[in-house]
């Protein structure tokens, strides 16, 4: 298994992960993972990454961290935390 930042080929299969684990309706993840790629000008948060778990070419999973403006410059939030239903209860997650 792989862990490497996000790309925007990855937001298909991670909208896939997103709804079938019902962290997220397609709406609400697609607006999420090309918001955190794309360089907005009226974007709230301080940072935003998106981490990907990739296994034989695969994506299987994904996690993201963001930190609001208004937040205190050490403040950092679990943002996503998602695996594959077919991948899940592997030791995927675990920290």
């Amino acid at each position: 298994m792989k862990i490497r930042g996000m790309k925007f080929k990855d937001i298909k299969s991670l909208i896939e992960i997103a709804t079938d684990t019902d962290i997220a309706e397609k709406k609400e993840s697609k607006y999420d993972f090309y918001f955190s790629l794309k360089k907005i000008k009226m974007n709230p948060y301080r940072f935003e990454k998106f981490y990907v778990a990739e296994e034989k070419g695969k994506v299987i999973g994904v996690i993201g961290f963001q930190s609001f403006k208004w937040e205190p410059k050490s403040s950092v939030n679990l943002d996503w935390f998602a695996v594959d239903p077919e991948y899940q209860h592997r030791g995927i997650g675990m920290l």
